[in-house]
């Protein structure tokens, strides 16, 4: 079981507390003498029994904030890698209509004009990039994660690029070698930053 890095600490500390506990009576005893009345290893076993109510009374309630502790740290934690896996789950699917557009686009380096089956294709697959990148900033949404590092400004700035890139002028085609660079580019940007938020979830 993963412990809270304050419970394993205060484990730590509590186990020396206890191993001390009859050295501190033994001392203790030592300072004040004998009791009036007792002999000196009567004396030693009271100071033990006082000292050890103690300690196992301040053992008992750090142990309740121990547990306490652990058990909420436990629990953020699973939290945490439930929305962390399905974070990456969306992402993948981001990845995966990237893939199928830049499929989808390499009869934009043709040199010819793309035929009615090849737009719409095109711009098909142009859409569900789009509506795979709107459901991960729907999903980072519905997990409350506003961490700067999984800011998805860039992932939509990009993927408008790319969108731009291949439906702009001179779409339908046939594209010139500056509309090809740009699809080229913009792909790269998009998948830099993917990639970029792959990390990012992973490491959060």
């Amino acid at each position: 079981m993963k412990l809270h890095p304050v419970a394993t600490g205060t484990i730590l500390l509590l186990s020396v507390l206890l191993i001390a506990t009859a050295i501190a009576g033994g001392a203790w005893a030592w300072i004040v003498g004998p009791v009036p009345g007792k002999r000196f290893s009567d004396t030693i076993d009271i100071a033990n029994f006082l000292v050890g109510c103690a300690t196992i009374l301040s053992a008992g309630a750090t142990l309740l904030v121990v547990y306490i502790i652990n058990y909420l740290y436990i629990v953020q934690s699973s939290t945490a890698k439930g929305d962390s896996e399905l974070l990456l789950e969306v992402l993948r699917d981001v990845r995966r209509s990237a893939s199928s557009l830049r499929e989808l686009s390499i009869p934009c380096y043709s040199g010819k004009k793309l035929t009615n089956q090849e737009q719409q294709k095109l711009l098909i697959a142009q859409r569900e990039l789009a509506n795979s990148v709107h459901s991960f900033v729907d999903a980072l949404g519905h997990c409350g994660i506003k961490a700067a590092s999984l800011s998805t400004s860039k992932l939509s700035e990009f993927r408008s690029e790319l969108k731009d890139s291949l439906t702009d002028s001179p779409y339908p085609g046939p594209y010139d070698q500056a509309a090809q660079n740009r699809i080229h580019m913009a792909f790269k940007q998009f998948q830099d930053e993917l990639t970029r938020l792959f990390f990012s979830v992973i490491h959060r």
